[in-house]
């Protein structure tokens, strides 16, 4: 398999030259008549010269990098249009933007303004599916979002000064600094990997990195994977800044530090270590089998098995959950699909249940491990992953304080959101009376006006909204109307990064489960969709003047 290195040569996205740039930029007045940007002007007229302590990028995507760099945020927009207008594509602005941010914005805490960064993917996600005259709106969102974080949490990175190691050394390199924490030589351990490995050899190692410690609410894994899919989308050979500021988060956080009561020794990743060289050689050859069309018998959850599942995650007892999982994998029928389907609706439920900032995580950060399940190569990764997300979620349910906790109400669980399945158990609260069964909500036969019907409950009542998506899903399967009502909604009133995180994980998570759980998944994935009552966003206001005509 080739290197990094060699397959950057095999991608040539068509990067204008220096040259081209210089003459788009001139023919636009980049090179001075613009005012508050003329300053640019000149420094991309001195070949984008880029100082001693920034770390300089390829020279096809530099000069674009700076524009947005050193434009003000005031008029970002106008200069980003001026790009566009001038022949910078799509993949060009989306990787221009995200090495701005990752060569500007610190990771070190996995959080925080670093969400600019992480923002990226899903905005590109939900663009894709969108008409044409709204494809750039959710990366204008992201660009002007890296100009505050650009401003509020600065930490330039600069050229290494140090040796890297190559292949299996950096390999050893980088387990060595992320067991010793330290950031800095798993920042130089990373960019040799980037020289030398090739993409799945560089992963197979980070993705079991990134699920090992779950205290920034999921964030290392969502960073790895969220490596993975935008440099698949803009190029491989941007990947060493990209890996170098992911060397600084995979380090962070340290042996010590305590966050929602967990520590990282008192995680479910040292049981789930020991589960897996215990187990992965015992378990059957067609384990791994997902729930989607074609996997075989046991890959989807029935409701016992989701029910028993949930029991030990909604306790808060990662260690009986991951046990219990291994349990359904070797001694009964059920596949990894079936314990990913419980992953899922673990997530959702937490959503149903309270449905604040931490329980949103449960649904991104299962999201990036699910993804990074189906890319793994090896058994143990690929167990370990799974263990992993068991044990998240039953961490979810602790740090967010529903561990233990009873279910108010049956609308809440996400069993018994629907009628209940073929073969389910009477209701378990039979003294409160149940949601209303899906054919009891009037929606309208066309699925347009139905799923305008739902998006306008949402200002008033988020759990008949997620009712009527459950009944959208029974009615009209497989209408994409529900979904562009509520991108609409996160491209007009997004006001926070993780309005756009949700939907993208949400909405991507939904084919993933088995198609009885779909209704389920659909439902919860209406609970943090910004309200038809919200104001537009001045921003996207501004956005869309500026790419009027493109």
């Amino acid at each position: 398999m080739p290197h990094l290195s060699k397959s950057a040569a095999a991608l040539p996205f068509g990067f204008p030259s220096r040259r081209d740039f210089l003459q788009i930029s001139a023919s636009v007045g980049f090179l001075g008549g613009l005012g508050s940007i003329g300053g640019l002007g000149r420094a991309l007229a001195q070949d984008a010269h880029v100082g001693p302590n920034l770390v300089r990028l390829s020279a096809d995507i530099e000069p674009i990098v700076r524009v947005i760099e050193d434009t003000p945020r005031g008029r970002i927009f106008e200069a980003a249009a001026g790009l566009l207008r001038s022949g910078v594509d799509y993949r060009q602005f989306m990787a221009a933007l995200y090495l701005a941010g990752i060569r500007n914005v610190d990771s070190r805490s996995s959080g925080s303004r670093f969400h600019c960064v992480y923002v990226i993917n899903s905005a590109h996600l939900l663009a894709l599916e969108s008409p044409a005259h709204e494809r750039f709106l959710p990366l204008f969102w992201a660009l002007d979002d890296f100009k505050g974080a650009q401003a509020s949490r600065p930490r330039p990175m600069a050229p290494l000064n140090a040796r890297t190691p190559s292949g299996a050394d950096a390999i050893a390199a980088l387990r060595g600094a992320v067991h010793c924490w330290d950031q800095n030589a798993a920042e130089v351990a990373l960019a040799g990997m980037a020289r030398t490995c090739s993409p799945a050899e560089a992963f197979e190692e980070l993705w079991r990195l990134g699920a090992r410690d779950f205290r920034p609410i999921g964030h290392k894994a969502i960073f790895v994977t969220n490596t993975w899919r935008t440099l698949q989308t803009i190029g491989w050979q941007h990947a060493e800044p990209a890996f170098r500021s992911l060397g600084q988060s995979l380090a962070g956080y340290g042996p010590t530090t305590v966050n929602n009561g967990l520590g990282f020794d008192n995680q479910c990743h040292r049981e789930n270590d020991k589960l897996v060289r215990a187990h992965v050689k015992v378990l059957p050859p067609d384990w791994a089998d997902d729930a989607v069309p074609g996997a075989g018998a046991g890959a989807s959850a029935d409701y016992a098995t989701a029910q028993a599942l949930l029991a030990p995650i909604r306790a808060g007892n990662a260690t009986a959950a991951c046990r219990d999982a291994l349990t359904l994998l070797i001694e009964s029928k059920a596949r990894a699909g079936a314990v990913w389907d419980v992953v899922h609706l673990a997530g959702a439920e937490f959503m149903l249940r309270r449905g604040n900032i931490g329980d949103l995580h449960a649904v991104t950060s299962i999201n990036a491990l699910h993804y990074a399940f189906r890319l793994a190569r090896s058994a143990e990764t690929r167990l370990f992953l799974l263990l992993q997300a068991v044990g998240w979620m039953a961490h979810f349910a602790f740090t967010g304080g529903l561990a233990g906790c009873p279910i108010p109400n049956p609308g809440t669980s996400i069993l018994e959101l629907g009628p209940p399945l073929p073969n389910a158990p009477p209701n378990p609260c039979p003294d409160l009376p149940p949601p209303p069964p899906p054919e009891d909500i009037k929606l309208p036969d066309d699925p347009a006006a139905a799923a305008e019907s739902i998006v306008n409950t949402m200002a008033t009542d988020r759990n008949a909204a997620a009712r009527g998506a459950f009944a959208y899903a029974t009615s009209h399967p497989n209408q994409p109307a529900l979904f562009s009502a509520a991108r609409r909604l996160v491209f007009t009133r997004a006001t926070d990064t993780h309005d756009y995180k949700y939907p993208a994980a949400a909405f991507e998570d939904i084919p993933t489960v088995s198609p009885a759980w779909r209704p389920h998944m659909l439902a919860a994935s209406m609970l943090h969709i910004p309200s038809p009552t919200a104001p537009e966003s001045q921003v996207i206001q501004r956005a869309k003047e500026a790419v009027k005509g493109l």
